[in-house]
């Protein structure tokens, strides 16, 4: 398991109220007493979540559709009230089922758009690990597609919430792993910008590290993930040398 830890697993380092599963706990101590969701939406969105388990392929596309359908016209109150990211987070974490959950995710990403990011962002460790499934493909399909889907929702200043769990999968072992995490830092570069410049004393060390992978995906995506990132410096000209020197570095003068 990499750090911070997926949801289910061992617990990981807590994040602002903004952007964690606190926040889930937070709205529901808010919204407790009379419902936020109509009884009408609230029972359509169980039965859209209940109609998940056991599918697959298209099948899951559909249901993830129908779900985050019902959630984006009950209201984000759904997520709380009506057991989503609770259901979610235990299909999500047995990887029998998770490839409906993730399907889901990605669904109620492209749907609910950027009111869902404060529910589904930390399902992103669970996603880059489920991407180096060894058995299934599609799983690690659905993986795939969640990932960019997050990320196109995620709030551009929230650098310190969304690096962490990206670091952490470019130092794990399994090269999908790396390979996407690598991705998705450079497409929160390109979102993020000047958020993301101030911690470019963070992310070159990391991402030029990965630029001497053996696994040749990871090297391209490391340099690809490294320019996006320089990309966001206003001085140009002094990054790409940067990059340059990490690229092919010159021998020490004696």
């Amino acid at each position: 398991m990499m750090a911070p830890t997926s949801i289910g697993g061992p617990k990981a380092p807590e994040l602002p109220k903004t952007t964690s599963f606190d926040n889930v706990e937070f709205m529901t101590a808010t919204i407790s007493g009379a419902s936020k969701v109509d009884a009408a939406m609230a029972a359509k969105v169980t039965a859209d979540l209940a109609a998940l388990a056991g599918k697959s392929g298209g099948d899951a596309t559909v249901a993830g559709t129908a779900l985050a359908n019902s959630i984006k016209a009950a209201g984000v109150a759904a997520f709380a009230e009506c057991g989503v990211v609770e259901t979610l987070a235990k299909m999500v974490a047995d990887r029998t089922t998770a490839e409906p959950a993730l399907v889901a995710i990605t669904c109620i990403a492209d749907i609910v758009g950027v009111r869902a990011e404060p529910f589904i962002l930390p399902f992103l460790p669970n996603i880059l690990s489920a991407v180096s499934d060894k058995k299934s493909k599609e799983l690690r399909e659905a993986a795939a597609a969640a990932g960019p889907a997050v990320i196109k929702i995620a709030n551009p200043h929230a650098v310190k919430n969304v690096q962490p769990f990206l670091f952490a999968g470019i130092a794990e072992t399994n090269w999908q792993t790396k390979l996407l995490s690598l991705q998705l830092l450079g497409m929160f570069a390109e979102r993020s910008n000047v958020p993301f410049s101030r911690t470019l004393y963070q992310v070159v060390p990391v991402v030029s590290a990965a630029m001497w992978d053996t696994k040749k995906e990871v090297k391209d995506a490391a340099t690809a993930a490294t320019t996006l990132a320089l990309n966001t410096c206003q001085v140009f000209t002094a990054c790409l040398l940067v990059l340059f020197d990490i690229c092919a570095p010159a021998p020490l003068l004696a």
